[in-house]
């Protein structure tokens, strides 16, 4: 060490302190800001994420395969019937077309929901078929694709 070096006057040991410690509130208050807008948010009550829209047209196809079955208990299902059959409340079903494969008659569907928040809904459209065999108490369901349906519409 150099016994001739005069340190410094303590104002600006303090000064340098004061000006360090004022930067580094100024970054930490910043970074809190940052992180409090950047943080995720929960979505607006009632959004519908695109998963849960899905699980809502299966149940409906599960729950209009089931009132199918019902009433094709006793004989096939014919297309008449199918016009007159009433939906089960709260299902949002499409035209159904019914055919005759052997001894199953089949019952092609679409499902709808929508998804989003509730001001900015987006509409998708699912198509089943569903299989009804005699002497099977319960139809066989399967997805298939929209344009089995003809019914125009977002695919999911």
């Amino acid at each position: 060490m150099n016994s001739g070096a005069v340190p410094p006057p303590r104002r600006t040991v303090y000064r340098a302190v004061a000006v360090g410690g004022t930067f580094l509130v100024v970054v930490a208050v910043i970074a809190l800001f940052w992180s409090m807008a950047t943080w995720p948010h929960p979505p607006p009550a009632g959004t519908t994420t695109r998963g849960q829209a899905r699980a809502h047209m299966r149940q409906d196809a599960v729950r209009y395969a089931d009132a199918l079955a019902a009433a094709g208990r006793d004989a096939p299902l014919t297309r008449e019937e199918l016009r007159t059959l009433p939906t089960p409340a709260g299902l949002a079903i499409g035209t159904a077309t019914v055919t005759t494969r052997a001894a199953s008659t089949v019952v092609t569907f679409s499902t709808h929901a929508s998804y989003g928040s509730p001001t900015a809904r987006t509409g998708i459209t699912a198509c089943y078929r569903a299989t009804l065999t005699e002497g099977h108490p319960t139809p066989t369901l399967a997805e298939v694709p929209v344009a089995a349906c003809g019914t125009p519409g977002k695919a999911s």
